[in-house]
């Protein structure tokens, strides 16, 4: 098989996991902590809260502080958030 089946193959079988809600209450209270010094204010016009099941909240710069707003927004459901590999090695990163 080649490389790309494999991980197609992989890819498939995996078990995804909901994040552990301790663990998820202690990352948002020390993020409301942080985040204070930024004085965010949101505007919410699709509360996810709202919706049955899954959904798909698309943001940009996961590496920077984003994924504090968007889990200050969306809680209290658990959010996992995914990062685009090929971001990381743009040219002005290497």
């Amino acid at each position: 098989m080649t490389k790309e089946k494999n991980l197609r193959k992989e890819i498939a079988t995996r078990k995804f996991k909901q994040t552990n809600k301790f663990f998820y209450w202690i990352y948002r209270t020390v993020m409301k902590i942080v985040g204070k010094k930024y004085n965010a204010h949101y505007e919410i016009v699709d509360n996810i809260n709202d919706c049955k099941g899954p959904c798909f909240v698309i943001f940009n710069h996961l590496s920077r502080i984003d994924h504090m707003y968007v889990n200050e927004i969306t809680y209290p459901k658990r959010v996992n958030m995914l990062a685009g590999y090929n971001e990381f090695f743009r040219s002005h990163l290497q």
